[in-house]
C-alpha cells in the first residue's frame, strides 16, 4: 500500500496539548490520532522512556522460540520458516515481533507483510520484508488506514484493514481503544521541561555573581570593564583601573538544585513504573533483596507480553500466511518462548551431559530439575585409570528412573 508521508514537527509540548490530542483520538464520530502520535514521536526521545521501552522489548523478544502442535508436542517442520539454523528468529519475523510489541506502547499497530522471495520475506531495495504502517495513518476504532494522515476520512483516502486487496498483507495488532503506555507517560515527560529552568538556574547561580564598580560617567572605562567581564568567562584574570572595584558574590543556598532534581527523579520513577511496573531493574541504588523482587515483577510483565504475542501470532499472522498460501492451510501451531520452565527432561539431560565434562554440577541442581533426591557419590576408578564420573553416574540413574516410570515398571 502507498501512503503520503507526512513531516511530523517537534514542539515544546504542554499538558493542554496532550489533553487536546487525547480528546481528538477518542472522538467517537471523527477520531484522529495525528496530534497524539506527533507528541509520541517527541516523547520516545526522552531517556527514561527510551530506556524502559528498550528493556521491556528486549526482555520479551530476546529468547529462542519454539512452535507447539495442539497436543503440546514441538513442531519442528514449521520452525525453518520463522527461525534461523541456530534457533534465533529470522530478521523478518523478529521485525514483526517488535512491531507487535510496539502495540503496547502506541496502543495499536499494523504490520504489512512485504516481499516474499524463495520461501521467506526479504528486504529487496525499497521493498521491505515487513513494513510498519505509520501510526499517524491509523484509525483503529474504524479499522481504517488513511493514505494521507492529514486528509479527511473519505473513501478515496481509506484502506480497509480487514477487507480488500491489501487485507491479507496487513496484520492489525492491539486494542482499538487503547492509546498505549506512551499516553500515560507523556505528562511526566512534559513535567521534565523543568530541565530548562534548571539550566537557567545554573547559568545565573552556578557561578558567583560579579559586581563591578567604576566611573559610570567615563564611557571608555565602562566599556573596558564590560569587555573584561565578558572575557573572564573563559579567563582567570582581569586588568582594571586602580579606582575600580570587583566583587564576587556567592549564593547562600547550596541545595536549591533539589527542587529540580527531585521532581525530575520522581518523573523518571513514574515513567519506569508505567512501562516496567517497578524501578529496581533500572535503579543503580536498588538493594539485592528488593532488586530480586522487582526482577520477578518484570518477569511477570514479560510473561504477559509473550502471551499476547503468542495470541497475535496464532490469530492474526498465521491466518494471513495461510490465506496467502505461504504455509499449509491445515497447520495448527502456537508460539512459545524457550525458558527453563518449558524445557523437557530430555533437553535438561542433554544440557547437563554436555556441561558435566567441563563443570562440576551440584547434586542439589539435579534434585531441583528432575525432582528426585540426588547425592554425590564417589565412583571407583576403573583398573585402566581415569577420573570418576559423578555426574554421569547420576544422569544414568536418572534416565533409568524415568524410563521405568514411563513404562510403569517397578522402581527399586
Amino acid at each position: 500500500a502507498e501512503f503520503a508521508l507526512e513531516q511530523l514537527y517537534r514542539y515544546r509540548w504542554e499538558i493542554s496539548d496532550w489533553r487536546d490530542a487525547i480528546d481528538a483520538a477518542e472522538n467517537v464520530h471523527t477520531p484522529d490520532k495525528y496530534d497524539l502520535i506527533e507528541i509520541f514521536h517527541d516523547i520516545v526521545d526522552d531517556y527514561a522512556v527510551f530506556s524502559a521501552m528498550q528493556q521491556r522489548t528486549s526482555k520479551v523478544i530476546n529468547s529462542k522460540i519454539m512452535f507447539l502442535n495442539p497436543d503440546g508436542s514441538e513442531n519442528e517442520d514449521i520452525k525453518p520458516f520463522f527461525c534461523n539454523v541456530d534457533g534465533t528468529q529470522k530478521a523478518w519475523f523478529r521485525k514483526w515481533l517488535k512491531i507487535a510489541q510496539d502495540s503496547k506502547y502506541y496502543g495499536f499497530e499494523v504490520a504489512e507483510l512485504g516481499a516474499f522471495i524463495n520461501g521467506e520475506f526479504r528486504d529487496i531495495s525499497l521493498f521491505k520484508s515487513v513494513n510498519k504502517i505509520p501510526e499517524e495513518n491509523l484509525l483503529p476504532t474504524k479499522r481504517v488506514i488513511k493514505k494521507n494522515a492529514n486528509a479527511g476520512l473519505t473513501l478515496d483516502n481509506s484502506i480497509l484493514m480487514d477487507i480488500g486487496k491489501f487485507a491479507n498483507w496487513l496484520t492489525p495488532i492491539g486494542d482499538e481503544n487503547d492509546l498505549g503506555l506512551l499516553s500515560k507517560a507523556t505528562p511526566y515527560v512534559i513535567y521534565k521541561n523543568i530541565f530548562a529552568n534548571w539550566r537557567q538556574h545554573a547559568e545565573i547561580f552556578g557561578q558567583p555573581f560579579r559586581e563591578g564598580r567604576t566611573d559610570i560617567f567615563d564611557n571608555e572605562r565602562v566599556a573596558q570593564m564590560q569587555k573584561m567581564f565578558e572575557e573572564m568567562v573563559s579567563s582567570t584574570y582581569g586588568i582594571f583601573h586602580p579606582d575600580d572595584e570587583i566583587k564576587f558574590i556567592e549564593t547562600t543556598k547550596t541545595d536549591a538544585y533539589k527542587i529540580y532534581d527531585q521532581l525530575i527523579t520522581r518523573c523518571d520513577h513514574a515513567i519506569t513504573k508505567i512501562f516496567l511496573s517497578q524501578t529496581g531493574t533500572t535503579d543503580e541504588k536498588a538493594y539485592v533483596g528488593s532488586a530480586e523482587t522487582h526482577e520477578r515483577v518484570l518477569d511477570q510483565i514479560v510473561i504477559s507480553d509473550r502471551l499476547d504475542l503468542s495470541e497475535y501470532f496464532s490469530n492474526v499472522l498465521i491466518p494471513k500466511l495461510k490465506n496467502l498460501g505461504f504455509i499449509d492451510s491445515a497447520l495448527e501451531v502456537s508460539l512459545t518462548w524457550i525458558t527453563e520452565e518449558n524445557l523437557s527432561l530430555n533437553s535438561w539431560a542433554e544440557i547437563i551431559a554436555k556441561l558435566a565434562p567441563i563443570y562440576e554440577i551440584p547434586p542439589e541442581e539435579i534434585t531441583r530439575i528432575f525432582n528426585i533426591e540426588a547425592e554425590e557419590k564417589e565412583v571407583e576408578t576403573p583398573a585402566f585409570g581415569g577420573a570418576p564420573d559423578k555426574v554421569g553416574d547420576i544422569m544414568k540413574k536418572t534416565q533409568n528412573f524415568y524410563k521405568k516410570l514411563w513404562r510403569g515398571e517397578k522402581i527399586d
